[in-house]
């Protein structure tokens, strides 16, 4: 069972945001939660809140992306935000990925379809999930040291973060950096990790 919660406003003074973590039963294979800013010109508005599900696809991103609405989609992908760049990002890698289903793994698909986009953006820092594989993509042209990436290895999982996240139960010596440029697929128990570097 995938359940999804929206909220505008802050996660900080939402009640609802820790009520919804304290209250999982059970520690899913995959969680997925964004605490962003909006771009700039899109609406703050329930259907723009991250993440954005289409055909058993989950998708959260953290960037500005450019005219994004001309990115190449399929028709079976239906636009439900008021005018996310995100949303169109994200079927703009779903189209990419039920492509020629036969041919690349997933992995080299996303890699193909961020070297080959053909619009402007500060970064594409996403993460992608079908429940079974995360992937994470770092990529920034703009403002590096804003838009970074971290990772923190535990014995049964992998925690992704924008910034490294404070807490007593983490060194905050073992968070590492995402280079830029790559994208990372996590699957199986415990995970295991795949980096590809992303040519432009």
């Amino acid at each position: 069972m995938v359940e999804v919660i929206r909220q505008l406003g802050s996660a900080y003074e939402s009640p609802n945001y820790l009520d919804t973590i304290n209250s999982t039963k059970s520690q899913p294979h995959v969680f997925l939660c964004h605490l962003r800013k909006a771009s700039p010109n899109v609406p703050i508005s329930r259907p723009n809140v991250h993440p954005f599900i289409s055909k058993g696809w989950a998708f959260i991103h953290n960037g500005t992306i450019y005219q994004a609405e001309s990115l190449k989609r399929h028709l079976l992908f239906v636009s439900r935000s008021d005018g996310s760049d995100s949303e169109y990002f994200f079927h703009y890698l779903l189209t990419k990925i039920f492509e020629n289903q036969e041919n690349n793994s997933i992995l080299e698909k996303i890699a193909d379809a961020v070297s080959s986009l053909a619009v402007e953006f500060t970064a594409l820092n996403s993460m992608l999930s079908n429940g079974h594989d995360l992937f994470v993509l770092r990529s920034c042209k703009l403002y590096k040291n804003h838009y970074t990436l971290y990772y923190y290895t535990l014995p049964h999982g992998i925690i992704f973060s924008s910034e490294p996240v404070e807490i007593s139960s983490l060194n905050s010596n073992q968070w590492k950096s995402l280079t830029n440029d790559s994208i990372i697929r996590i699957h199986g128990f415990p995970p295991i990790v795949e980096e590809m570097k992303i040519m432009h």
